[in-house]
């Protein structure tokens, strides 16, 4: 057939005003007629074309463009969709697509291929719908799962009516699918209504033909066989070609980037690769340190939920404020061991646990190494051979340095400012490591620093105090002073102290004016 001539006039714009009649004349003649051609190609006229011609060239199609083609026009619908002349062809097509199992007995070749390639919801139409159900042979989306499936309860129906002998409902029905429940977190059982409902009058049919109600019964489980054993290779031939898009897909991502890679080479790149990449691994490094830090914030708050439920049993008491804290711990060897472990391994509440069980040695020799360090301290300045009793001297105090007050060992070890200092790396220091960075932003109090303490000023005015009530600063222990249970009267104030109160203030209590005793 003659292809469609179409001619266009393109519109002229009129002339302006005072034209004359001749020059419009001579415009119009100057325009030329332009001719457009029709469409080239075209499948009006394809269904006319021999039957072998025809043939042939739907033989090497996909099934989904045959799929295609059945919708584009009736003729073609009424060609591809009858059994008599199409059949051959489907099952050509079919062959193209590798691996693809062979139709069952169940469906047709077109449904077949529909259901295998056509991304549309059997319920609703929705598109890009990928969630096949084999052995219900249909797509569907979430929205018509629920709403073309039903519940256990309604399967339970037949069960008295099939009355036969080892013979129990699910066995009847091809598969069911889990659907999330009304409770978070919770699954519960579907099946096809379809598929239900077709059992039920089937097996009201032969309520009264026992015989007849066996036999359906024994199909109906073979052909649940056959649609299973199907349904299996189909399922393992999707798998299969999501695998194989998967490759495909890398492999298309890897092609591109080689071929960035090549542009960017011929752009340039060498000029400035050296610098860029020095800049991207400096980036790569901080983004490294800050997933390293974070994961052991993470680790820490972990242990730090283990060791308060060890402290909280039995209840709190003035004994537990003199134990280390979270951080005190964490920083032991054995315990860095266990939470400074390479980011690949998973560190959880149930591998910490073991810990609970160490942490009475753990504690106890914490408070031995602080008794340590505090006797320590007092022997340089004491320069006493007999250490073992330093801390129970009447003149063994222990000033802050950040709030200026003194304590006696154990109530040291409660004191807060050790706890509040704030440690020497900073919150953005690379040089510290990831774990003291994660001590230091975790939330919990700083590890407890026997550096925070000084006895040059303490031993000294309480030297003096012991001193003037008559006793040897260098024997004199706290308990003889607290038996004999002296008042001092301070003269810039009007109530008695006992011996300890102001210790900062032994200066003037050298200036006593009065002793009770």
């Amino acid at each position: 057939m003659p292809r469609n001539i179409a001619k266009i006039h393109p519109e002229v714009p009129p002339p302006p005003e005072g034209v004359t009649s001749a020059k419009k004349a001579v415009a119009a003649s100057s325009t030329k007629t332009r001719t457009v051609r029709g469409k080239r190609g075209g499948l009006k006229v394809m269904p006319t074309m021999p039957l072998d011609i025809l043939l042939e060239i739907f033989s090497h199609l996909h099934p989904r463009d045959l799929l295609s083609l059945a919708r584009t026009n009736k003729p073609f619908r009424d060609f591809l969709m009858s059994r008599a002349s199409s059949s051959s062809l489907w099952r050509a097509s079919r062959r193209n697509v590798e691996g693809l199992p062979d139709c069952p007995p169940h469906l047709s070749e077109p449904a077949y291929a529909n259901l295998a390639f056509s991304p549309y919801c059997h319920g609703c139409d929705k598109t890009n719908i990928h969630s096949i159900i084999w052995e219900w042979g249909v797509r569907y989306c979430n929205t018509c799962k629920k709403r073309l499936c039903t519940e256990y309860f309604n399967v339970m129906k037949f069960r008295n009516k099939t009355q036969v002998e080892g013979v129990t409902p699910l066995e009847l029905l091809t598969t069911g699918i889990l659907a999330p429940g009304r409770d978070y977190g919770s699954m519960y059982q579907l099946y096809h209504t379809a598929e239900v409902l077709e059992i039920n009058e089937a097996v009201d049919r032969l309520s009264e033909d026992m015989e007849g109600l066996r036999e359906y019964v024994e199909n109906r489980k073979n052909r649940i066989k056959v649609i299973r054993e199907h349904a299996a290779l189909c399922a393992r031939w999707q798998a299969q070609k999501v695998a194989s898009r998967a490759t495909e897909l890398e492999r298309v991502r890897k092609a591109r980037l080689n071929a960035i890679v090549a542009r960017l080479r011929d752009m340039g790149w060498l000029k400035i690769r050296d610098k860029l990449v020095a800049v991207m691994q400096t980036t790569q490094s901080r983004r490294l340190l800050n997933e390293r830090r974070e994961l052991l914030k993470a680790r820490l708050r972990l242990f730090g939920i283990v060791v308060n439920r060890f402290y909280a049993s039995p209840r709190r008491t003035e004994e537990t404020e003199l134990q280390p804290g979270v951080t005190d711990i964490a920083v032991m060897p054995e315990v860095r061991r266990l939470l400074d472990v390479p980011s690949d391994i998973a560190v959880t509440l149930e591998t910490l646990e073991p810990l609970r069980d160490e942490l009475p040695t753990l504690i106890q020799r914490w408070q031995t190494e602080i008794r340590e360090g505090l006797t320590q301290m007092l022997s340089q300045k004491l320069g006493n051979t007999h250490s073992s009793r330093l801390l129970d001297l009447a003149i063994s105090y222990f000033e802050c340095r950040v709030c200026k007050w003194a304590f006696r060992y154990p109530e040291v070890l409660a004191h807060r400012c050790p706890r509040t200092h704030v440690s020497s790396y900073g919150y953005d220091d690379t040089i510290a490591t990831a774990f003291e960075w994660a001590i230091h932003s975790n939330g919990h109090p700083e590890p407890w620093s026997i550096t925070v303490f000084t006895v040059d000023h303490a031993l000294e005015f309480s030297s003096i105090i012991v001193r003037v009530c008559g006793k040897d600063p260098d024997h004199a222990t706290r308990q003889e002073m607290d038996a004999w249970d002296l008042r001092l009267c301070y003269v810039r104030k009007s109530h008695p102290l006992n011996l300890f109160t102001e210790v900062e203030n032994a200066t003037d209590l050298a200036r006593v004016a009065q002793a009770q005793t």
